[in-house]
């Protein structure tokens, strides 16, 4: 299928534009999707590292707080089962219950004697008669050592808690033991529960046997076990670290921490497709830019082509209107003018019988004179035509600065597009250098601010790129230019050298003229009646010739138009034009008037054979002279060739335009 002009512009830079975006875009969100997941993995993979270490520095907080507790003065005294003993202990429950109060994480504080007897508590009247002896936690602090028991869930509170104990002493000796039930959904409420891990991600907290003590579903506390997933059993054997595992159809990737000391392990999951929402994002507006930049380019392509090509196609109509219009009228003078010459040369034929050697000098001397007086006739003719050409020419070499002043505009876009990329470009940069400023919170910025860099220097090539196929069209275009001056300056030294020819043609008629005065006062009769037939025979056959060639030049005229068509407007739109261009002759010319001439002979004027001829009757005027067939025209002698003027054969010049 034959493209038209227009197509020809667009397609192929739509095609470009397209692939260039598309591939960026796909890069730009791979690149993307890459650096975004493994920040996400970083960031919560710090995460659970700094909430481990926040779990830690709060367990051992609490502990030192029991071990400051229990040294004071008053916990000891209240211990001992003297006077002054058991009149300390109800001081010690008023400031335990104090204690308890204003510390909200306690559940209780208790103290107990060496053989497990709780003397004194936040909450005496509930625990008073429990004994604590049997408990690992208080063995473990009755012989020195502040410890914390494993999590339970509390009898009042239904919540996870665990016991901190710390010895109470006495100089140096072990009397007893101060614990605090620790309320461990205050941990979870302030420090887990409030982690902000986008829709679908939270942390939790498993023990040393894998029994969850914090997660967002509190049916799982202490009821489920980590162990019971294939991704639990992972996770215990490797401590600490990070792993992607899929459960329910949700892939998600979780990190995990074990806090020093107590065996517990705080994990931080999210669904992975989460991480990657910033990367889809990024791709959404990557294909949005690029479908916005492809309707703009492709809409500033289709008006520029369209007009580049209304304007050809406006030239081409007009070309193949004048062009049918002059096959019709050749045709038709063609057709009357060898009708005339057909009598004229009957009614010559009678005359040569009767007619002496000086009349036949005398018709062929008039016949001179008029064959120059219709050759001074068309030469004027040629020079409108000429001029006709002139004025066409102008006008196309008008159109081609308009196409190359469009080009420039262009090219100026483009270089407005490439200092736009260069602006983005000190933009990525500053963002960089800010972002390094910024240290480790900057670097995910500072990643997307070297995607930018990277974006704002590949649209600049490709900025340059298309100046470059840009500069190289307005190239050709000012060598189309060249080209068109050549050629009007060829067609003014057409006319100039038409002009010399008319006035030729012009003395050439004037000393017929006279030499017919002559042979008039000889036989005026017989000059005279063949005087009228030679006349017209030289009519018709002058005429007859003028049209075969003008018939031959809009023939010609017309398949150009059709070239110029089919490469505007396609070979599709193009059929029907030329179908519909092709004129029909009311008659069927002669062999001499029909036959087809080529782009060679278009220029080719025969009337000029008449400046031989007359010099041949002027050095044979005593001899016998045949008269000239009608049917046959003259041959051309010392014309200039027509591709001397306008070179035909350069066809591969026009190939690709």
């Amino acid at each position: 299928m034959k493209l038209s002009l227009r197509n020809r512009f667009l397609l192929p830079t739509v095609i470009m534009v397209l692939v260039g975006f598309c591939t960026s875009s796909l890069v730009s969100y791979l690149s993307a999707s890459s650096a975004l997941e493994r920040t996400a993995s970083r960031e919560i993979a710090q995460i659970a590292t700094l909430s481990a270490k926040m779990l830690d520095w709060w367990i051992k907080d609490r502990q030192n707080d029991l071990a400051n507790w229990s040294a004071q003065k008053l916990y000891g005294t209240a211990l001992q089962e003297s006077f002054m003993g058991k009149a300390a202990r109800k001081e010690a429950n008023e400031t335990l219950q104090a204690l308890a109060h204003d510390y909200k994480y306690y559940e209780s504080i208790n103290l107990c004697k060496a053989d497990g007897v709780i003397v004194a508590s936040s909450r005496y009247d509930d625990v008073k008669d429990i004994n604590l002896a049997d408990r690992p936690y208080f063995s473990e602090a009755i012989k020195g050592t502040i410890n914390t028991s494993e999590v339970v869930l509390s009898r009042t509170t239904g919540q996870p808690t665990f016991i901190i104990a710390a010895p109470v002493k006495q100089r140096d000796e072990i009397i007893g033991v101060l614990a605090g039930v620790v309320d461990l959904a205050y941990f979870n409420k302030t420090m887990i529960e409030s982690l902000e891990l986008g829709q679908t991600g939270y942390a939790y907290i498993y023990d040393q046997k894998g029994r969850f003590i914090s997660h967002p579903d509190k049916s799982w506390l202490l009821k489920v076990n980590v162990n019971d997933f294939d991704y639990g059993r992972d996770m215990m054997t490797m401590g600490s670290g990070a792993i992607i595992y899929e459960q329910n159809g949700v892939e998600k990737t979780v990190a995990f921490q074990k806090v020093d000391g107590l065996g517990w392990t705080v994990g931080v999951g999210v669904g992975t497709d989460e991480l990657l929402t910033a990367a889809k994002r990024v791709g959404w507006v990557n294909l949005i830019v690029a479908v916005v930049c492809i309707g703009v380019v492709g809409a500033i392509i289709f008006f520029i082509a369209t007009r580049i090509a209304a304007r050809l196609k406006d030239i081409a109509d007009g070309l193949s209107d004048g062009a049918t219009q002059v096959s019709h009228a050749a045709a038709q003078m063609a057709t009357a003018s060898q009708q005339l010459a057909e009598g004229s040369s009957e009614q010559a034929s009678s005359l040569e019988e009767s007619s002496a050697s000086l009349e036949q000098m005398a018709a062929m001397t008039r016949q001179n004179a008029d064959s120059a007086q219709q050759a001074d006739s068309l030469m004027r003719e040629t020079n409108q035509y000429v001029a006709g050409a002139n004025t066409a020419m102008n006008e196309l070499t008008t159109a081609m600065g308009e196409i190359s002043a469009a080009s420039e505009s262009t090219s100026k876009i483009i270089k407005t597009i490439d200092e736009i990329a260069f602006q983005t470009n000190l933009l990525a940069l500053n963002a960089a250098v800010e972002a390094a400023r910024a240290g480790e919170a900057g670097a995910g910025f500072a990643v997307v601010a070297d995607e930018v860099r990277n974006l704002a220097m590949r649209a600049a090539e490709a900025a340059k790129t298309t100046a470059d196929l840009i500069e190289g069209t307005v190239q050709k275009v000012k060598d189309g230019t060249a080209l068109v001056d050549r050629t009007a300056k060829n067609f003014g030294q057409v006319s100039e050298n038409t002009n010399k020819v008319g006035e030729l043609v012009g003395e050439i008629a004037a000393a017929s003229k006279e030499q017919s005065q002559g042979i008039d006062q000889v036989n005026q009769a017989i000059s005279q009646m063949d005087k009228l037939t030679q006349s017209n025979a030289a009519n018709a056959e002058e005429s007859a010739a003028s049209s075969e060639q003008m018939n031959a030049q809009a023939e010609s005229m017309k398949d150009f138009v059709a070239e110029l068509a089919a490469l505007i407007l396609g070979a599709a739109e193009d059929q029907p034009r030329a179908q519909a261009a092709a004129p029909k002759p009311a008659q069927q010319p002669s062999a001499a008037a029909s036959r087809r001439v080529g782009p060679a002979t278009l220029l080719q004027h025969k009337p000029q054979a008449a400046k031989p001829a007359a010099k041949s009757i002027a050095a044979k005027s005593s001899a016998t002279v045949k008269p000239t067939n009608p049917a046959t025209p003259a041959k051309a002698v010392g014309q200039p060739r027509p591709e001397d003027v306008i070179p035909f054969d350069d066809e591969k010049d026009f190939q690709d335009f």
